[in-house]
């Protein structure tokens, strides 16, 4: 019996870390060649596309642009980076509209991005220890 792929979006802010992308997009990437077959169909997006400065300089090519993605994901990814990155109103605008995706996932900080869309109010959330305390200050609920 053959089933098809889980389309898995991962998106990432400004300034991303890259082993947020990297690290979870790897583990997919070798359930894929374990599995033998596309169990996972991986798409990396970012707010305006094209290439994306991690947030200690290395470039990332290649994202599509969040205007560029259609239908929805089995699972979206969201990417850490600082949780004082710049302004993202455009991609927690897009993750608002998302909020009902079968599956959520934050990388790290990106649990900064999901709970300033509203995501995470009700919900029990973490992120990164040196910044937990913050995240509990800034989205009480």
């Amino acid at each position: 019996m053959s089933f098809p792929s889980r389309k898995v979006w991962f998106l990432a802010p400004q300034q991303t870390d890259l082993l947020d992308v990297a690290g979870p997009w790897e583990v997919l990437g070798h359930a894929n060649d374990v599995a033998k077959r596309e169990v996972y169909s991986l798409v990396f997006a970012t707010a305006l596309g094209g290439e994306t400065s991690t947030r200690h300089g290395l470039p990332i090519a290649g994202a599509l642009p969040l205007s560029a993605l259609r239908g929805r994901p089995h699972t979206l990814i969201v990417a850490g980076g600082s949780p004082h990155s710049p302004n993202e109103t455009k991609f927690i605008e897009f993750l608002h509209h998302f909020s009902e995706v079968q599956r959520i996932v934050s990388i790290c900080t990106g649990a900064f991005f999901l709970a300033e869309a509203g995501i995470l109010d009700g919900r029990r959330a973490t992120t990164h220890w040196m910044f937990l305390n913050e995240l509990r200050k800034r989205f009480p609920k």
